[in-house]
């Protein structure tokens, strides 16, 4: 029997969810789940089964959900054979076209946008999709259409000093700038290619120091392999801030004395804003880039956001190779925000471009950024020219093209039939699944941020699934935590110590705390995966003596580790989950037990590579935290927004 293949098959703007599994021609049919279609006859492509395998593969490849839009399926289906060869899905005896071109490449056509077409959905096309990098939270987004697009262009923001305010990818902030979201705005507007922004974390204050962007790029390709969108390894960028700049042998500094260059590809464009703008700096980014060909340097600042004197614009902008006088250029660039002459290499290739802006202008941008979603709290001059270097650069080196224009253009009939007042969207259960009932509903934000925990780093918000399933539970989604101001949020003040590294001393033990957050469930309600992995451990969990609970340990694809802990024994066998398992986003894999009295979800983080529950002593130290996640923000984000 085949693996079964989990897909989402969309035509006629509406999605009818299904699961298919496909056998070899002398197998016996069987359904893995009572949900599943059968489809018989192999994995050739003449075969019913066959060619439709190859019909998700050409709508994004093996991956765990594949969306298939009806316009994707118009064009020659090219099929990859063992033996490397490639033919199209076409009759026998159809001919030929005289003017018909063959594929390149020798392997899949790229799928690209199209009018009416795919649009990606989940974290990473919202406020962006969490991962780790060098032990920190870095954060990558994409545009919507940049799902099933084919390659697309990569900006990467570095941030400046963050040894105190300890910010997590301030460039990708939700509830501050988000440049994503400015992105959003001006491809919405016909302005920009859909792209693709990722933001590190670092918390020093001489950041950047061991930053490698061959070892970035690959983290985000990792990141976004499942989801469908693909990065333009020719079309990557970088753009630094602050502290990200100015000193030797860190940050944009070392990206210029690597020449600009990452496994033999050129940055596109080498983006400086409100660093250390001094001749210095200036001479050893023209001299690291000098025999690099392709990257463009584009360079903005108020003055200088560094620590060294600012040494002036023109001699710094002479430093940099752009000594001629220009101006100001469309489509985005305005002659109103320049503090001074814009100083270019007079149009020579690869581009040097400086320009000054006024401070006094900046907040001139915050009503139309905050209208776009990527300006939630004043910043100060100094952080503005993030959003001002995106604002500018992105209409100036990635421009949309006619495609870009019409891609998300949807066809309407005259006249739209109106729903009926009454009717409401179905509810989400785990997917194709039996039996699997819907979560409760969404929770509200509590509106604050929980209280950070030293070494113990907050999981990326990976999630799809809130992981307990009962609409009717009476504490709902709430999840138990304290926030920032160091109130207890939740219920009844975090109800008693089910959050993060609450007390417990429990077995006369004082020094015992809590390693994760116990999750409201009644006994027996059905838990589903929260997203895609392989199970890594299944063990007692509790009490020694006598378990009448179990820890099911599951390494998810984005590198989180949870601990779906006190199951029911029982219900593990009854869902086949065993080492080595893989299981799918929303698939059922165990239920909630019963702990003598009490019955709820143990839930813990860990970093990748965990393959037990540990417990945490006050007296192992602050720096033992480094082997759990805080799970707090990853369960926030599925109580407010997961399935």
């Amino acid at each position: 029997m085949a693996d079964s293949i989990c897909g989402e098959v969309e035509g006629d703007y509406s999605v009818v969810k299904v699961q298919l599994a496909g056998g070899g021609k002398e197998d016996k049919p069987a359904r893995p789940t009572k949900g599943t279609q059968l489809v018989w006859g192999g994995t050739d492509v003449s075969s019913p089964w066959g060619h439709l395998a190859a019909l998700i593969e050409k709508a994004g490849g093996s991956v765990n959900y594949t969306f298939v839009h009806a316009a994707d399926l118009k064009e020659p289906l090219v099929v990859v054979t063992d033996e490397g060869e490639t033919h199209e899905d076409k009759p026998a005896d159809e001919p030929k076209k005289a003017d018909e071109k063959p594929a390149s490449g020798g392997g899949s056509t790229q799928v690209k946008h199209s009018t009416g077409g795919a649009e990606g959905h989940g974290p990473l096309f919202d406020f962006g999709l969490d991962f780790d990098f060098g032990g920190n939270a870095a954060r990558v987004w994409a545009h919507p259409h940049a799902f099933m697009a084919g390659p697309r262009p990569l900006v990467i923001a570095l941030h400046g000093i963050n040894g105190k305010s300890r910010k997590l990818h301030p460039a990708l902030d939700e509830k501050g700038v988000h440049v994503g979201k400015l992105a959003s705005k001006l491809i919405e507007d016909g302005k920009v290619t859909p792209v693709i922004i990722a933001a590190p974390t670092e918390f020093s204050d001489g950041p950047w120091r061991t930053f490698d962007v061959s070892r970035f790029v690959a983290a985000v390709k990792a990141a976004t392999a499942s989801q469908s969108v693909e990065i333009d390894l020719d079309n990557v960028s970088i753009v630094g801030h602050s502290g990200a700049g100015g000193s030797p042998g860190a940050g944009l500094n070392k990206v210029a004395s690597e020449g600009g260059v990452f496994d033999g590809h050129k940055l596109k464009i080498f983006g400086i804003t409100d660093t250390c703008i001094t001749d210095q700096n200036g001479k050893a980014y023209a001299d690291g880039l000098a025999k690099n060909d392709v990257t463009a340097v584009y360079a903005m600042h108020k003055g200088t956001g560094g620590w060294v004197a600012y040494t002036g614009h023109k001699t710094f902008s002479a430093a940099l190779g752009a000594a001629q006088e220009s101006k100001a250029v469309e489509p985005a660039e305005d002659s109103q925000d320049v503090d001074d002459k814009v100083y270019d290499n007079g149009g020579k290739t690869p581009l040097r471009v400086s320009i000054k802006i006024k401070s006094s202008r900046l907040a001139a941008h915050h009503k139309e950024w905050g209208a776009a979603g990527g300006y939630h709290v004043d910043v100060g001059a100094h952080n503005d020219m993030v959003p001002m270097w995106f604002w500018w650069a992105l209409p100036r080196w990635l421009p949309a093209t006619e495609e870009d224009k019409n891609a998300g253009l949807k066809e309407h009939p005259i006249e739209d039939p109106k729903p009926q007042e009454h009717d409401k969207p179905p509810p989400v259960t785990g997917g194709e699944w039996a039996n699997v009932p819907p979560a409760a509903d969404a929770w509200a934000d509590p509106g604050i941020d929980p209280k950070a925990t030293g070494a113990a780093l907050f999981a990326p918000a990976t999630g799809l699934y809130w992981p307990v399933r009962n609409p009717k539970n009476h504490y709902g989604r709430a999840v138990c935590f304290i926030g920032s101001d160091g109130k207890g949020y939740g219920v009844g003040k975090s109800a008693g110590g089910r959050n993060f590294l609450a007390g417990r001393p429990a077995d006369g033990n004082p020094d015992r705390f809590h390693a994760g957050i116990d999750v409201f469930g009644d006994h027996h309600d059905v838990i589903v995966a929260c997203e895609a992995g392989t199970v890594v451990n299944v063990y007692p969990f509790y009490p020694n003596d006598k378990p009448l609970v179990w820890c099911l340990i599951v390494q998810h694809d984005s590198g989180v580790v949870i601990n779906y802990g006190e199951v029911d024994p029982a219900s593990l066998k009854k869902y086949g989950m065993k080492k080595g398992v893989k299981v799918q986003p929303g698939q059922p894999i165990a239920e909630v037990g019963r702990m003598v009295q009490d019955s709820m979800l143990h839930f813990e983080t860990y970093p990748a590579g965990t393959k037990q529950n540990i417990s945490y002593k006050k007296s192992q130290g602050e720096a033992f935290l480094k082997n759990y996640f805080n799970p707090t923000q990853y369960l926030l984000a599925l109580a407010t927004k997961g399935k």
